[in-house]
């Protein structure tokens, strides 16, 4: 109630001083109070209409400076990325806190969409025009904003050390919120139960395409694998995260191995379980701080955990099936899954914003 209060404060004080002249001072309070109040809005209050425009959004406040490059890392990654971009690109660098404010509102429009599921709004995803299709788009043009200079492979994140991190933690941790959300957000967007169920109720009950599908499980492997790998690197580097929209995102991405630890391919369900274990020792150590992580995971994971009860296939046995059912039973999961998770994620590159 408190945020939405704030909201409200928020879009009052902007009517009133409509047309103002302010100092730059002003300016530039403003415009923290502003991204304060959407920020707070998009973690705890998605599913809300009347977002204001980009155009009549304040500008960002200014970001930390990217940490110089690892010695070890420059060559190979310029010699690796030459044809795709450059930290010598000339597009303008936004600022890490801009990237991470402009995926946090995608994550408002992805919590529309389902919100909009759940009232049973369901519809064809792969038909142009279709919901999905546009929030795909709206991600491929988000990550194509991004300056190289914020990549894996130039920032070097897995090679530096706890202490500078520590030291520069004002650019790591908005940093690691816009790669949490570049992979989370199409993880949830293609999660199986939403394509296998949420989406064949009612009037769209028709026969899906499984190329399509398979599709959908492809990317929701590939994104949800990186998730818990950034995870578990902040932890294992001695870092704390207490951000609650990225316990929330990884508690939501949870739910993708939850339902794959269920896959007949023991490859499969062994690497849907390690990445299971990986998500409670993050949220585990989250939820001392924000209890309804602690409940999510209690009430939403738990339960369904085969690494804990090896008593629930009998209770949800079938969401294995219903995250492969569309693949044939002769092809092997591992053919598909394990070369993908193995090769992109020893690689240290990815897709997306990483």
């Amino acid at each position: 109630m408190s945020i939405g209060t704030a909201i409200r404060l928020q879009e009052l004080h902007d009517l009133s001083s409509y047309g103002s002249t302010l100092t730059a001072s002003q300016v530039r309070s403003n415009a923290r109070v502003f991204w304060c109040v959407f920020v707070l809005g998009r973690m705890f209050y998605p599913q809300r209409s009347g977002s204001p425009a980009i155009e009549h959004r304040p500008v960002c406040p200014p970001s930390t400076s990217p940490p110089s490059a690892h010695p070890l890392a420059t060559q190979t990654s310029e010699a690796a990325a030459s044809d795709l971009d450059s930290v010598g690109d000339e597009t303008e660098d936004l600022g890490i806190v801009s990237y991470a404010f402009e995926w946090v509102s995608l994550w408002d429009d992805l919590a529309s969409w389902l919100h909009r599921l759940r009232l049973g709004k369901c519809e064809v995803p792969w038909v142009a025009g279709s919901d999905y299709l546009a929030l795909n788009v709206a991600m491929f043009e988000t990550e194509a904003k991004l300056h190289p200079r914020h990549l894996m492979r130039y920032n070097s994140f897995l090679r530096r050390a706890p202490d500078e991190l520590r030291q520069q933690c004002t650019y790591w941790k908005p940093w690691l919120l816009m790669q949490i959300i570049s992979h989370s957000l199409p993880a949830i967007l293609n999660h199986p139960f939403i394509h296998t169920v949420a989406l064949r109720r009612g009037k769209h009950t028709r026969a899906q395409s499984r190329h399509f599908l398979q599709q959908t499980v492809d990317q929701a492997l590939f994104h949800s694998g990186w998730v818990f790998r950034l995870t578990d690197s902040w932890q294992n580097l001695g870092m704390e995260s207490n951000d609650p929209l990225v316990g929330f995102l990884v508690a939501a991405v949870a739910t993708i191995p939850l339902l794959f630890q269920y896959a007949p391919d023991e490859n499969v369900s062994k690497l849907a379980k390690g990445d299971l274990a990986r998500s409670k020792r993050f949220l585990g150590s989250m939820g001392l701080r924000w209890p309804h992580i602690a409940r999510k995971v209690s009430c939403t994971i738990c339960p369904y955990d085969l690494n804990v009860n090896t008593d629930t296939r009998g209770v949800a046995g079938d969401l294995g099936s219903l995250a492969c059912h569309h693949r044939d039973s002769s092809e092997s999961w591992s053919e598909i899954h394990r070369p993908q998770r193995s090769n992109q994620l020893s690689s240290g590159t990815s897709m997306g914003a990483t």
